[in-house]
C-alpha cells in the first residue's frame, strides 16, 4: 500500500497559450540584481520553474555594455546555456528569452547581429551577403507575398515538429535598461501588461501611419492586405498620414519614421505592438533616432528595432501581417516569428508570451495525488479534446498517475493539454503536494523589517547538508543538526523580489528532499 500523501495538494490553472510557458528558457545575468529581479517577476507572472532559468556570468569587460563579440556570446551564453539545459533534461525548449543586462548587439568579423538574431540562427552566423541584403529567410516566416496568400499560421510547437533540425531558435528580450533604455519600473509595467492581456480579446484600433520617406514605402504594399484581413476579423483599422494623438485604445501602431513620439496622450491596450521601421531603434549606443524603448515607455507591450544599419529592406522588419497573426491567437513571439523574414539584425523586446486573442479555455488539475485528471472548461468536446502530457519534478509521467514511492518532501506536477490545429493552443495547470516524514523539510520564510530574510526549517532527522535556494540559485548552505534550523539571509544576498524560497535537505545516502516553495511578490522594478 502506498504511503499516505498529505497535504498540500494545491492546484493552479491557466488560460490557453500558443507556445506554452514550459517551452521557454529564461537567461539572466547573475551580476545584475535589477535584471534578475525583472526576470524573476516574469517567471512569477508566467509560472516558470527554477529549472527553466539559467544564470550566466558575463565577462566584466562587457557588463553594462551594448556590444559583445561573437566569441564572447559563445563562451558566456550559448555554450553555458546549452550545457545547463542538457544537464537538466529540458529537451522541449522552443525559445530563449533574455532578461535585461545582456549586450544586445553581437559583433563578428565584419558583421553584426542582434542578441535575438544570433540566437534565432542557433549561433551559426550566415554568409555576410545574405544578412546584409536580407535574403536569409527564417523557416518560420509565413506572411503573404505579392500574388500569394498567406500560408496557414503555425505555432512554434507545430513548426518544431515539422522542421526538425531545421527549426531555428526564436528569441526575445524582456526589456532594455541603461542608455536610451527603459527604467526597471517601466519594464515591470510592460511585463504585467503582457500578462494582463491574455485572452482579453480587447477592442480598439490599429493605426497604419504613412510618411513621405522610404521608411514607409518599404512596407507600403503590405498595409492593404493586412488592413483588409483585420477588418474581416472585426477590427477597426485607421490608415492615416499623421501619428495618432489622444487615442483611447490603440491595439497597434505601425509607421516608418526616424523620429516618433509614441506618447502624445495615447493609451495603448495591454498586448499592443508599436513599430517605426528605422535604422537605429535598437542601437542603444547611437543617437539621432527614436529608440524602440519609447514605445514601451508610452505603454506598448512589445516593439522592435535593428541594432545596426539595415538599409530599407522590408525583410528585416515586422511585416504588417504581425497584427493579423496576433489576432489569430498567436503569442507575441509567435506573431513576430511568423512575420519577420530575416530577423538576424532585429532586436525583439517585450513579453513573448502575451496573447490577447488566446483561447478563453482554462485548465485545472482535479483530484488528489493518488489519482488526478486534467479538466478543461468550458468542455471543448471530444473532437477538440487536448492531448495531455505531464511531468513530476521535471520528469515525464503518464497522465493521471504519479510515480510510486515518491520521496518525502515536496513535489510538483505540471500538466499541459495541447489542442488540435496548426496553432496548437496549449493549456497549462500545476499542482504541488507534500509527502510527510522525518526527512521532509517544513519551511517558513519571513522577511524582516530590515529587509533581511529568516528561513526556519523543521526536520525530524539531521541531514548531511541544507541548501536554501531563491529561484534555483543557492542563497545559503548549512550543516545542520536535528530539529529546527534557521537561515538568516541578508537583503543584499537575497536580491530584489519576487522571491521563491525553497530548501533542499541532502542526506548521506544521496537522497535529496525539498520543502514546498514559498513565494513572495514585491514591487519589482519600482
Amino acid at each position: 500500500m502506498r504511503r499516505a500523501i498529505l497535504a498540500m495538494w494545491l492546484a493552479l490553472g491557466a488560460l490557453g497559450w500558443g507556445q506554452a510557458p514550459s517551452q521557454v528558457a529564461l537567461i539572466l545575468p547573475s551580476h545584475d540584481p535589477e535584471a534578475m529581479a525583472l526576470g524573476h517577476l516574469w517567471a512569477h507572472l508566467r509560472d516558470l520553474t527554477p529549472e527553466q532559468i539559467v544564470y550566466v556570468r558575463l565577462h566584466p569587460e562587457v557588463q553594462g555594455r551594448v556590444r559583445m563579440s561573437a566569441q564572447q556570446f559563445t563562451d558566456t551564453i550559448w555554450d553555458p546555456v546549452q550545457e545547463a539545459l542538457d544537464a537538466r533534461g529540458l529537451d522541449g525548449i522552443l525559445a530563449w528569452v533574455y532578461g535585461p543586462g545582456i549586450p544586445t548587439r553581437v559583433d563578428g568579423e565584419g558583421l553584426s547581429l542582434s542578441l535575438t538574431g544570433i540566437t534565432w540562427a542557433r549561433n551559426r552566423i550566415p554568409a555576410a551577403h545574405a544578412v546584409q541584403r536580407g535574403t536569409w529567410r527564417s523557416p518560420l516566416f509565413s506572411a503573404p507575398q505579392p500574388g500569394r496568400p498567406a500560408p496557414a499560421l503555425r505555432g512554434l510547437d507545430r513548426a518544431a515538429e515539422e522542421l526538425g533540425d531545421a527549426y531555428p531558435l526564436p528569441s526575445m528580450v524582456l526589456g532594455v535598461t541603461g542608455r536610451r533604455g527603459n527604467t526597471p519600473a517601466e519594464i515591470a509595467d510592460a511585463l504585467r501588461r503582457g500578462r494582463a492581456s491574455d485572452a482579453t480579446r480587447p477592442e480598439g484600433a490599429y493605426w497604419f501611419v504613412s510618411t513621405d520617406n522610404v521608411r514607409t514605402r518599404t512596407r507600403a504594399g503590405q498595409v492593404g492586405p493586412a488592413a483588409e484581413a483585420l477588418r474581416a476579423m472585426g477590427a477597426e483599422v485607421v490608415e492615416a498620414d499623421r501619428f495618432p494623438r489622444r487615442q483611447e485604445r490603440l491595439l497597434g501602431v505601425m509607421t516608418g519614421a526616424a523620429i516618433v513620439n509614441p506618447g502624445q496622450e495615447n493609451h495603448y491596450v495591454p498586448g499592443a505592438i508599436g513599430d517605426h521601421l528605422t535604422s537605429f531603434a535598437g542601437a542603444f549606443d547611437a543617437g539621432g533616432q527614436t529608440p524602440l524603448t519609447e514605445w514601451i515607455r508610452a505603454g506598448a507591450t512589445a516593439s522592435s528595432g535593428t541594432v545596426v544599419e539595415p538599409l530599407a529592406l522590408w525583410t528585416k522588419f515586422p511585416h504588417a501581417w504581425v497584427f493579423v497573426a496576433q489576432r489569430q491567437g498567436a503569442t507575441m513571439l509567435e506573431s513576430f516569428a511568423a512575420t519577420v523574414a530575416c530577423p538576424l539584425q532585429l532586436l525583439l523586446v517585450g513579453d513573448p508570451l502575451a496573447r490577447p486573442w488566446g483561447s478563453p479555455l482554462a485548465a485545472r488539475i482535479e483530484g488528489g495525488p493518488e489519482a488526478w485528471r486534467f479538466v478543461v472548461e468550458p468542455d471543448p468536446g471530444e473532437a477538440f479534446a487536448p492531448r495531455v502530457r505531464a511531468w513530476v519534478d521535471g520528469r515525464p509521467v503518464e497522465p493521471g498517475r504519479l510515480p510510486p514511492d515518491l520521496a518525502q518532501g515536496a513535489h510538483e506536477l505540471r500538466a499541459e493539454g495541447v489542442l488540435p490545429g496548426l496553432l496548437r493552443p496549449t493549456l497549462s495547470a500545476q499542482a504541488e503536494w507534500f509527502v510527510p516524514g522525518p526527512r521532509a523539510p517544513d519551511l517558513t520564510a519571513t522577511r524582516q523589517t530590515d529587509g533581511d530574510w529568516r528561513l526556519t526549517v523543521r526536520l525530524g532527522a539531521p541531514p548531511k547538508r541544507l541548501v536554501a535556494r531563491n529561484w534555483g540559485r543557492i542563497a545559503a548552505e548549512a550543516s545542520p543538526g536535528r530539529g529546527t534550523q534557521e537561515f538568516r539571509i541578508a537583503r543584499a544576498a537575497a536580491g530584489l523580489g519576487p522571491w521563491r524560497w525553497q530548501v533542499e535537505a541532502h542526506w548521506p545516502d544521496g537522497t535529496v528532499t525539498r520543502s514546498l516553495p514559498r513565494r513572495f511578490e514585491d514591487s519589482a522594478g519600482s
